[in-house]
């Protein structure tokens, strides 16, 4: 258990910057901790790019004690494929597939995403294979 927030140290790495968040001058730090977990909440610089971001925690004295995970950096101009159905058909034949798509400010129709006449202001490339679909705009 940690008892103040003023000990926790968060330490952020994406490429060869590394930003450095420490609990006792970052006032957007936050810090939840009981016997069975500590949760600490704290805001990521911006990125310029997508990609993955390293997170180091840890206590102020307890340095070996070091909580690791990453985060995803994403654009949120681009479309993400949410899902897609159905995930195979015929070859011989054509096939209706149903995608949902999140983030798409920029499309005007939904026909646009799943063939027949693309919209002039954005390009849809969908990808099927056994695995996924992708779809990238």
């Amino acid at each position: 258990k940690i008892a103040n927030v003023t000990d926790v140290v968060v330490e952020i790495t994406r490429g060869s910057t590394v930003t450095r968040l420490d609990g006792a001058t970052d006032r957007t730090m936050a810090l939840t901790s009981l016997i069975p977990q500590t949760v600490v909440t704290f805001n990521t610089p911006a990125f310029a790019s997508e990609g993955t971001v390293a997170v180091a925690i840890w206590e102020v004295g307890r340095e070996a004690f070091v909580g690791r995970t990453t985060l995803t950096a994403i654009d949120t101009t681009k479309v993400i494929l949410v899902s897609y159905f159905p995930t195979t058909g015929f070859a011989d034949r054509t096939v209706v597939v149903e995608v949902v798509l999140d983030r798409h400010n920029d499309l005007q129709l939904a026909r646009d995403v799943v063939g027949r006449t693309p919209n002039a202001n954005i390009t849809v490339e969908t990808t099927v294979d056994s695995l996924s679909i992708n779809a990238a705009g």
